[in-house]
């Protein structure tokens, strides 16, 4: 398996996941399947052989327009 995300600088980069890599959203531990398209992530990499990343940890966030909106 594997993602593909965007990065700041508006190139393309896949990193795989392995059963080894954690997921999580705040706090929470999560499952890549809460993963959605459009997620804001910062994913923690090792380069086990030269141009291949493996994703350690994947921390995400749902898009703005996802997140319940705050109470007045």
């Amino acid at each position: 398996d594997s993602i593909t995300v965007k990065t700041t600088a508006n190139k393309f980069v896949t990193v795989g996941v392995v059963p080894a890599t954690t997921f999580m959203m705040g706090k929470m531990a999560m499952k890549i399947d809460g993963l959605k398209v459009g997620d804001r992530v910062v994913i923690h990499a090792k380069e086990p052989k030269e141009g291949t990343l493996v994703a350690d940890t994947v921390e995400f966030a749902a898009t703005p327009a996802q997140q319940p909106k705050a109470k007045p």
